[in-house]
């Protein structure tokens, strides 16, 4: 009778070897989908936390499906400021009107507003233009919606002082971003921008109410559609920021050419190329 044949030390160590990679892969396979189980839960909870909390803010603020709204603002989010002293909820009859929609937390918008700031308050220091802004989120950041949320509350309160303090919030997130550091970007920081600025403390205690939540959110659904429909963007595309002059979207990158805003609004027209060459 022929013996069976026993495995030999190396067969029986590679044997272990082989048993222990295979409880090491299994091993692996559970404590991967732990994990990502963990990661599931944590995920469903802060979005319902986050959603009864939004909830909470429309409940609070909202009257019968009605956004509440400073009344110098206008049905789609809109703040309008005209000559010198650039106060909230001012016009010019017969004067151009340009809609600037824009993000706080966007990094194209803060460069729009750095470019163009002078261009901008030269146009309103000559009565030449009304300029309407309208903060909208759609980059899901939770500085857009305190600073958007405070700039309405300043607009409501102390219109005086609207069209200073949205330039220095432009400035809070340019410095942060400069500065790589998005720890700049708090509400603390939005609080200290208006304080500097010399909003009053019960402007800037009302920041944290948020009862102007509902209507970021609304202006917000409103720019996405509209831009989607082909009414504010001739792409359908919602992007920020998005520069339209009585109801025509401008073409962005000829009204960054320099002078190109300013010829823009003042005379309907653009920069050529022959136009914005330099001389030598």
């Amino acid at each position: 009778m022929a013996k069976e044949s026993r495995p030999t030390s190396n067969e029986r160590r590679e044997a272990a070897r082989n048993q222990a990679a295979q409880r090491r892969a299994e091993q692996l396979k559970r404590d991967s989908r732990n994990r990502m189980l963990m990661i599931i839960a944590i995920a469903t909870s802060l979005v319902v936390a986050v959603g009864a909390i939004v909830f909470a803010v429309y409940k609070k603020n909202a009257n019968a499906g009605k956004v509440d709204q400073p009344a110098i603002v206008t049905d789609n989010g809109g703040v309008s400021f005209a000559g010198p002293a650039k106060k909230a909820g001012t016009s010019s009859d017969g004067k151009p009107v340009l809609d600037v929609y824009f993000d706080y937390s966007c990094g194209a918008c803060a460069h729009f507003e750095l470019a163009q700031r002078e261009t901008l308050a030269k146009l309103l220091d000559d009565d030449a233009v009304n300029v309407v802004l309208h903060p909208v989120s759609i980059l899901g950041s939770t500085f857009t919606d305190a600073a958007a949320n405070a700039f309405y509350e300043v607009v409501d309160k102390n219109p005086e002082l609207a069209y200073q303090f949205h330039e220095k919030l432009f400035t809070v997130f340019l410095e942060a971003n400069q500065a790589q550091d998005a720890s700049k970007l708090s509400f603390e920081a939005i609080q200290n921008t208006a304080k500097e600025l010399g909003v009053p403390q019960s402007t800037i205690d009302a920041f944290s109410k948020n009862t102007y939540a509902p209507l970021v959110s609304a202006s917000t659904t409103d720019f996405v559609t509209r831009s989607n429909s082909g009414e504010l963007s001739e792409d359908k595309r919602a992007a920020t920021p998005t520069v339209v002059k009585d109801g025509k979207p401008s073409d962005f990158a000829l009204i960054m050419q320099p002078g190109g805003l300013d010829q823009w609004v003042r005379t309907n027209t653009y920069p050529t190329p022959a136009a914005t060459e330099t001389t030598k």
